[in-house]
């Protein structure tokens, strides 16, 4: 039969169908359920029904693969929906469909066999065939390269919607999927064969409504009823394929089959569901449509389909991972490379879209994973202009982010997700964690140099790791946890994923500093931050909150003191894991999207860093033998001191009104002070809080003298105290070493934030108090999306203390305070090194003389550090019985080289001397030391001493050259994602470290005088 005579055939079978549902006889019929009809006029309207169904299915074109075929088709869809073929079609179905469990008693006698055009099941079978191979031809013709076919495709498209809700065959679709699931119709050929038949008719409804939408904007929102309607049904197969029943495979049909068709489905709908989001974004849909859009997206069955779907896309991703590690390994052992470094790509990630916890949530377990992950690889590519897995990550990650924030806004005095809804489920936030780790791989991949191909920016995995897609997803899970009342992240989060959750915050900021500047990503992610979008990268500390609470400043400080206040969930993360906490302070501080707004918080997290490390002052363990900690510990306080003193100093030119180039402050950092100005973070007025940070650095000296001083001090007076009770003589000996380095790391850093308060003055820093600028504390969502808790500066110390001279008296006490209790510490750590010394010397009777003096001499054997530096500038893994980095009996001691500096400096000796003398009892008093009077002769004693302990500090900084960070104190540079990573110069006698040639140069006159004097006593930093 020629295409003419096909095509008259089938349209005058439509109007006979037609005309046959609207006879009195049928009509009345239809009127009553299946099973109620004489059986005889049953089988009679079946059989007309059946041919008339046969003759229109083979009237339609097996496709339309050409433009030729496509105008075609268009013409003969166009004729059919003109006769109402899809409305008859559809009223026939939803007749059978009254009685479903009829319905489903005949398609469990089908084993495969041909059908009787005029029995039930073939006749139902027949027109859902018809109705998706009408689907198929439309969604071919919305292809077409002709303007004019598409688009009259699209309307074609409307035009069958319509009449499939008119006839009510989609409500009957709906209500015929529930009935499958709640009788677990999926163990028989027919009850698959049925399910298959209905995967069939919906997969291309989803991407013809999309074409749609821009060419009939008014017939839109039954479009989107349409698919509200589609959402229904998948979410009773997705439940009915989540049970033991629809395990195992018949002769037609297997289980794969079945997830195959079922995920082929939710990639159409999530499709559907993103550029709805676009639509909706772009106001490209009328008042009611829009309307119905939104409510659409705050449906939680769409967030339950788009995380099933995601979890997909880490399995690929993962498996990418893991061959570029083996290829990695590959390499090394070929070239015999003992430098092992350790990259984001090159990071072992857990496989958490294999947790069971993830599984459970998936329709079929790993069944589904395995089914979805090959059709999805199929459906991407690597290189080359196709989708990549990143790419659909990414917009699975961005609709599920919308659909969460929609769900989360307060409808009628309650959201619509809760607590237990699967996508803030413990394992849900596990996967997005992995996908960060994942995504931050492929983007250094792309970064190291040989890489072969260019990535174009739609495709790049940048687009995954940003603050639009995995980074915003992430922060939205935090914050619908928060608005569903939850305190904090569950203990399947902090304590199975807290490493991987502080990496995840982390590697979106590690990857930005290894961008070059000018690079569009760097760029866009400044910008978002200062233009307060949601999910910027500078809110990640926003975020570690919102996952784990932290306590107040006053309990931190107790906390430090010994007070026995209860461990908050923060807390806990940094004990557990100190390198990954430090590596993001680190990282967060040297980054170009921190705003001084965020310092405040900053200093808080660094505060449980530093007590974790150091333990408190009732002696309870911290993690001083463990030398990559103690390395982190170090690199990121210098990173922090760094940025407050360059903060600061730009306040000052901020306040003075003088163009940033008249202070001397560097280009990079001017680039900075622009953005400052402007940036607005919440409720909180960023440019009045970079204006008048010297009131925040006040309270940061609160903050650091009341943690990371006092607890130095006190390791130093426990020794050996700080590391747990069966701790080797190896691992305290250790732990004093560290004391001695963290000593002269904060002493170098309190030095940096004195100066550049002293630059400021007193008028300027109490001009700053008595602004009570805010800074970032917290994300309060239930008061709205970008609501943020704030710290509010006040003055501090009495009523009395609250003038311009008061104010800096209280700077002057808790900055000598400070100082005092770290110089303190250093000379702590010396004598209990001489001490250990000693006990190793008396014990020579008992052991030999020989076994004594070897025991003497490793108490202060210094170690090379190279190790330690690495470990600061990533996270570790896992923690084990015996901490990375933690000396075992035989190892020797890093940086014991500081040890022996009192005995072999004998500048530093005499100025420790000439403080002693001029301030007798100093050290019996600094602990006591409070800014409790306002006496003219108080406050020029304290300032006087606070003069001399100042020059203590630089001194104590210059006679102790360091292995980890950058050893010129005026060093700005903020490059590479940590301070250990970034001093990779070595000074070629002593072996301290620096960030540049031109730093070393800068530094030179300064530092000879103890590098001669370390090689003179045959001293190295190691």
């Amino acid at each position: 039969m020629q295409r003419d005579q096909r095509a008259k055939k089938a349209e005058d079978t439509a109007s006979k169908l037609s005309s046959l549902l609207c006879t009195h006889k049928v009509a009345q019929l239809l009127q009553e359920p299946l099973s109620a009809a004489p059986k005889a006029a049953r089988q009679a309207v079946l059989g007309e029904f059946g041919s008339c169904l046969q003759w229109l299915l083979k009237g339609l074109p097996e496709s339309a693969s050409n433009e030729t075929n496509k105008a075609a088709a268009i013409k003969l869809l166009g004729g059919l929906l003109l006769h109402q073929a899809v409305h008859s079609a559809g009223g026939v179905l939803e007749w059978l469909q009254q009685d479903p469990q009829q319905l489903a008693a005949a398609m469990q006698s089908y084993r495969g066999q041909k059908l009787e055009h005029d029995s039930l099941e073939g006749v139902w079978c027949v027109g859902m065939k018809l109705m998706a191979k009408f689907g198929e031809l439309l969604f071919d013709c919305c292809l077409a390269n002709s303007s004019s076919t598409s688009r009259a495709a699209a309307e074609l498209a409307t035009s069958m919607t319509q009449q499939l809700l008119q006839s009510g065959v989609f409500d009957s679709w709906t209500e015929l999927a529930q009935h499958r699931q709640q009788q677990l119709l999926i163990r028989r050929e027919g009850d698959r064969q049925a399910l298959l038949l209905a995967f069939q008719v919906n997969d291309a409804l989803p991407s013809l409504w999309l074409r749609a939408m821009p060419n009939a904007a008014s017939q839109a929102p039954n479009l989107l009823r349409a698919a509200q309607l589609l959402l229904r049904q998948l979410q009773s197969y997705g439940a009915l394929l989540s049970t033991s029943a629809a395990a195992g495979s018949t002769r037609l049909c297997s289980r794969e089959d079945l997830l195959k068709a079922y995920s082929r489905q939710q990639m159409f709908y999530a499709e559907f569901n993103f550029q709805l989001i676009l639509q909706t974004m772009r106001r490209q849909l009328i008042t009611a449509a829009a309307v119905q859009a939104v409510s659409l997206q705050s449906d939680p069955a769409v967030a339950q389909l788009l995380l099933q779907l995601l979890a997909v896309y880490p399995m690929l991703l993962h498996q990418q991972h893991s061959q570029q590690q083996k290829q990695q390994q590959k390499q090394q052992q070929e070239r015999q490379d003992g430098k092992q470094q350790l990259r984001a790509d090159l990071l072992p990630i857990p496989a958490f879209h294999q947790h069971p916890g993830m599984l459970q949530l998936l329709p079929g377990g790993q069944a589904y994973l395995d089914a979805a992950g090959r059709l999805a690889a199929a459906g991407c590519s690597n290189v080359g202009a196709g989708p990549t897995v990143a790419l659909r990550a990414q917009r699975l990650s961005a609709a599920l982010e919308v659909n969460l924030q929609y769900c989360c806004k307060q409808q009628q005095g309650s959201p619509a997700l809760d607590g237990s809804a699967p996508a803030l489920s413990a394992a849900a936030v596990r996967l997005v964690l992995e996908l960060q780790l994942l995504a931050a791989g492929a983007v250094q991949r792309l970064q190291q140099p040989r890489q072969q191909q260019p990535v174009d920016k739609e495709n790049h995995p940048w687009q995954l790791l940003s603050d639009t897609s995995s980074t915003a997803l992430l922060h939205r899970q935090l914050k619908a946890a928060l608005q569903a009342g939850a305190s904090c992240q569950p203990p399947g989060v902090l304590q199975q994923a807290g490493l991987q959750l502080l990496q995840a915050l982390a590697a979106p900021l590690q990857q930005l500093q290894l961008t070059a500047a000018g690079d569009e990503w760097r760029d866009a992610a400044v910008e978002s931050a200062a233009g307060n979008k949601p999910a910027a990268l500078n809110q990640q500390l926003l975020a570690l909150r919102a996952a784990a609470p932290r306590l107040t400043v006053e309990q931190l400080v107790g906390a430090a003191s010994g007070m026995g206040a209860a461990p908050s969930p923060l807390f806990g993360l940094a004990a557990a894991h100190p390198e990954a906490v430090t590596a993001l302070i680190d990282v967060y501080a040297r980054s170009p999207v921190l705003q001084a707004a965020d310092m405040l918080l900053a200093a808080e997290v660094l505060t449980n860093a530093a007590i974790a490390v150091l333990g408190d002052d009732a002696g309870s363990p911290g993690a001083l033998h463990d030398t990559a900690a103690v390395a982190g510990l170090a690199s990121a306080v210098t990173s922090f001191a760094k940025r407050a003193a360059q903060l600061t100093t730009a306040a000052i030119a901020l306040q003075e009104g003088q163009a940033a180039a008249a202070t001397g402050i560097t280009a990079a950092f001017r680039r900075i002070t622009d953005f400052l100005q402007g940036a607005n973070v919440g409720h909180v007025a960023s440019a009045a809080a970079a204006e008048n940070f010297p009131a925040a650095l006040s309270r940061i000296t609160d903050l650091l003298q009341g943690s990371l001083a006092s607890c130095l001090l006190s390791a130093a007076e426990h020794g050996s105290a700080t590391g747990t009770s069966g701790s080797s003589s190896s691992s305290s000996r250790q732990a004093v070493a560290s004391t001695a380095l963290l000593s002269v790391v904060a002493a170098r850093s309190l030095v940096q934030l004195a100066d550049a308060m002293q630059a400021a003055g007193p008028q300027l820093l109490f001009r700053c108090i008595m602004a009570r600028p805010n800074y970032l504390g917290e994300w309060v969502p239930q008061q709205g999306d970008g609501s943020v808790h704030v710290h509010k500066i006040e003055p501090s110390g009495s009523t009395a203390m609250h003038t311009e001279r008061g104010q800096w008296h209280v700077w002057h006490t808790q900055m000598l305070k400070a100082m005092l209790q770290v110089v303190l510490a250093f000379q702590g750590a010396g004598t209990a090194a001489a001490a250990a010394t000693a006990t190793a010397a008396a014990a020579a009777p008992a052991r030999g003389a020989d076994a004594a003096g070897a025991a003497a001499a490793e108490a202060l054997e210094p170690a090379a550090a190279g190790a330690a530096v690495a470990g600061s500038s990533s996270s570790s893994s896992s923690r084990s019985s015996r901490q990375p980095g933690q000396p075992s009996s035989s190892q020797p001691v890093s940086w014991g080289y500081l040890l022996q500096l009192q005995q072999n400096s004998a500048s530093w000796t005499a100025k420790v001397a000439a403080f002693d003398a001029k301030w007798p009892g100093w050290r019996v008093d600094v602990r006591s030391l409070h800014a409790d009077s306002s006496s003219e002769e108080a406050m020029q004693q304290t300032q006087q001493q606070y003069t001399d302990a100042r020059k203590l500090c630089k001194a104590l900084a210059a006679a102790a050259p360091l292995p980890l960070v950058c050893n010129n104190p005026g060093c700005e540079s903020l490059a590479r994602v940590s301070e250990a990573a970034a001093a990779s110069k070595r000074c070629g006698r002593c072996k301290c470290r620096y960030c540049s040639a031109a730093c070393q140069t800068a530094d030179w006159e300064r530092h000879k005088h103890a590098c001669k004097g370390m090689a003179a006593a045959g001293l190295t930093c190691g």
